[in-house]
């Protein structure tokens, strides 16, 4: 589905049959849709992202993406020497010192504001090595109606949803604002108060 696609959903919805004599914008559209995806993207953390973590000697500090919101996981390279494409356990950064030590061998990582760190940092065995951060982030912006949406298509109806219930407060309808954000709620599998 594209941009255009939920706006022509939204607007059929709405009744608005000619987006020249809608009473709501495509601008105003545009900034819903976007906003319905952050907010599935930080509700629902369904916006997968790698960042590849290039392993260098005694180097334990990578900054995080600017759009990161959570770690899924890490990955040890395929070619590791002790565990190939083992998950790293995520340690509380207060648990550092107090879990096992492996001693130049990354088996743990945890994350302090801005920086994820590996837990002990990778010995020279593990130069060259690539480790993936799997990661939730913040998708990019949409703006063009032809653009696809890089979003599960089973995600699409509660994007629809979520537009709707936005645009139906400008109109004033609460109560129709209410039972489709309740629809949205549900949809994102969560309860509408929780």
């Amino acid at each position: 589905m594209t941009f255009g696609e939920i706006k022509d959903k939204v607007r059929s919805a709405l009744g608005e049959t000619d987006p020249a004599l809608a009473f709501i914008s495509d601008s105003e559209l545009n900034a819903f849709i976007n906003d319905g995806i952050l907010d599935m993207a930080g509700r629902a953390r369904i916006y997968h992202t790698v960042q590849t973590l290039s392993l260098q000697t005694g180097v334990a500090a990578y900054a995080l993406p600017s759009n990161y919101i959570d770690s899924v996981a890490v990955i040890k390279a395929a070619n590791d020497p002790w565990a190939p494409g083992a998950a790293l356990d995520r340690i509380l950064p207060e648990q550092v010192g107090r879990v096992y030590r492996t001693t130049g061998r990354p088996d743990y990582f945890y994350i302090v504001e801005s920086t994820l760190y590996l837990h002990d940092a990778p010995d020279s065995s593990h130069v060259g090595l690539q480790y993936s951060h799997i990661y939730t982030g913040h998708p990019a912006l949409y703006t063009s109606d032809d653009a696809a949406l890089q979003l599960n298509p089973k995600w699409h109806p509660a994007l629809v949803d979520y537009v709707l219930s936005q645009a139906a407060l400008k109109y004033k309808l609460v109560d129709i604002s209410a039972g489709v954000w309740t629809r949205y709620i549900q949809r994102m599998g969560a309860t509408p108060n929780g």
